[in-house]
């Protein structure tokens, strides 16, 4: 099996060598080939010039902060692998964990984590990871526990007639969506989730409210247009 791993990372410069190291332990003993892409989304830290030095590896640099949504589609478009797995640059996922997906992939198109107990401190991140479950079930009827799980698995050919358009952090969503409407076979795991050992994130502000709104107007319109 050859994969393609990548993760977007704003501001994350402190987790970007412990994650490295640790999708090449586990990908090294477990791929026939792999890669690993870090998607810079206009960090203002030292994040851009941290992952330049890193032997292995290929950068994508955003001149500036396009959002999740921008720095998933541009990892999609990078990986040359027939598998794709993304996960977050905060490292708070455990890349030894991929163990618990790739035994699907043969008879699935997609294999995508679940956390079993969520690490999300603030307020404002677990009111937006409420409501958006609430939206992808009620809204689009996509039947599955926890989208927002930035540890997942594809084969890369679903991508090839599968157009995606958003930015911002319901391009998960999106995916998913028209994964659905193309009948392509979606299975769950659950996987650990861990406290953020460096920096704070970006992820989980009240200010991306107001662009979820905007895309989930766009995710209408496309449930809409069958």
């Amino acid at each position: 099996m050859r994969i393609s791993a990548f993760f977007p990372a704003h501001n994350e410069k402190e987790s970007l060598r412990p994650l490295v190291k640790a999708l090449k332990e586990k990908l090294s003993g477990t791929a026939e080939k792999y890669e690993i892409i870090i998607v810079d989304d206009g960090s203002t830290d030292a994040t851009g010039e941290t992952a330049d030095g890193l032997s292995g590896v290929r950068v994508i640099h955003h001149g500036n902060n396009l959002g999740y949504g921008a720095a998933i589609r541009s990892g999609i478009a990078a990986s040359k692998y027939e598998c794709i797995f993304y996960t977050d640059g905060d490292y708070q996922f455990e890349p030894e964990e991929i163990d618990r997906l790739l035994p699907f992939i043969k008879d699935f198109d997609i294999v995508t984590g679940y956390r079993i107990h969520k690490q999300q401190y603030n307020l404002a991140r677990k009111l937006i990871s409420f409501i958006r479950n609430l939206i992808d079930r009620l809204i689009f009827g996509l039947p599955y526990r926890d989208l927002g799980c930035a540890f997942k698995l594809f084969r890369r050919e679903i991508f090839s007639d599968m157009a995606l358009t958003l930015n911002g952090m319901m391009i998960e969503t999106e995916i998913f969506l028209k994964a659905k409407k193309k009948g392509y076979k979606i299975k769950e795991v659950g996987v650990s989730n861990y406290p953020r050992a460096h920096g704070k994130g970006s992820g989980g502000s009240l200010k991306m409210v107001l662009p979820a709104i905007l895309e989930l107007g766009k995710l209408i319109l496309i449930f809409l247009g069958g």
